[in-house]
């Protein structure tokens, strides 16, 4: 082998350039079909997917999805369309009195259960007297399985609502990574809003700005923010999976859309991603006043 080394010719400059382009030219060649092979393998899915939710009848509650997060000085609606910016916008505080939106922008620490406003229908606009809902956020996983401890049960002790649509969407194969599910909770003495045709958030914008803008379905909304990837480590471990920081800027991302058509509205959420490995709330708040107060122009109350 040594001898049949020593005698092999030495490659020219243009050789070595030629064996590299056609170096180049296969990973290339390589890479193009595994993607045309993925975007099939992509397309069969969203087909299969498809026929599983028209066989049954399934709506997604999943809004905005694949919605790319807007520069920062770019607004992702016309601005004359929000409620007017205030100086002192980024200002948060402790509140203790009930809120109904109508506080500035910003985020808020207040003491009590996340989970309350979810069932509470009593919040007004202070200037036309108008209905304000409300967004009540969860982080959950992709895997479809709703947890009983925690805030889990402090929003199944409100309402089942939520739970029972995150289970089907799970069983539905509706749950990804960066998705947000608006789950709408109805006023029960206006009765169930699925009677009126209203089930999804979208329906209730059609509802609310098409049928009877002044008197609208009085609903608020589950916010299932799918910033958690299942995985048998932690289900091994008992620990709730790791909180991914892109994911939750996703759904986030979503989530301000939906206030920003809404106009005018409040958040309200419990420490996400508390509890999870790693866990930074600086970076969580961080995506909160992004999303939320600056370009969703909302309150946002915090309950620690």
């Amino acid at each position: 082998l040594s001898v049949a080394s020593a005698s092999r010719k030495p490659l020219s400059a243009e050789e070595l350039a030629e064996r590299a382009r056609k170096k180049l030219e296969a990973d290339a060649t390589r890479m193009l079909k595994a993607q045309e092979a993925k975007a099939r393998r992509t397309a069969a899915k969203l087909e299969k997917r498809k026929a599983k939710w028209n066989a049954v009848g399934y709506q997604s509650r999943s809004v905005y999805a694949n919605v790319e997060s807007p520069d920062e000085n770019t607004p992702a609606e016309d601005p004359t369309e929000w409620t007017t910016a205030i100086d002192d916008a980024d200002v948060g505080g402790l509140v203790e009195e009930n809120t109904s939106g109508s506080c500035p922008p910003g985020i808020y620490y207040k003491s009590g259960d996340a989970a309350e406003p979810l069932t509470k229908f009593d919040a007004l606009n202070e200037s036309n007297g108008q209905y304000t809902p409300v967004f009540v956020c969860a982080c959950v996983d992709d895997s479809g399985g709703w947890g009983t401890r925690g805030f889990f049960g402090a929003l199944s002790r409100r309402t089942n609502v939520p739970s029972m649509v995150y289970e089907l969407a799970g069983t539905m194969d509706d749950l990804e990574l960066g998705q947000c599910h608006l789950v709408p909770v109805f006023d029960p003495s206006e009765g169930d809003g699925e009677q009126s045709g209203v089930s999804t958030f979208g329906d209730w914008l059609l509802t609310r700005d098409s049928n009877s803008p002044d008197n609208p379905i009085r609903a608020n909304f589950c916010a299932l923010l799918v910033a958690q990837q299942h995985s048998r480590r932690s289900q091994s471990k008992g620990d709730p999976p790791d909180l991914q920081l892109d994911a939750l800027d996703s759904a986030l991302s979503a989530l301000s859309k939906a206030c920003r058509a809404v106009k005018q509205c409040s958040v309200h959420l419990p420490r996400l991603g508390h509890g999870t490995h790693a866990f930074t709330w600086y970076s969580v708040e961080r995506l909160l006043r992004k999303h939320l107060v600056e370009r969703g122009h909302v309150p946002v109350y915090v309950y620690p």
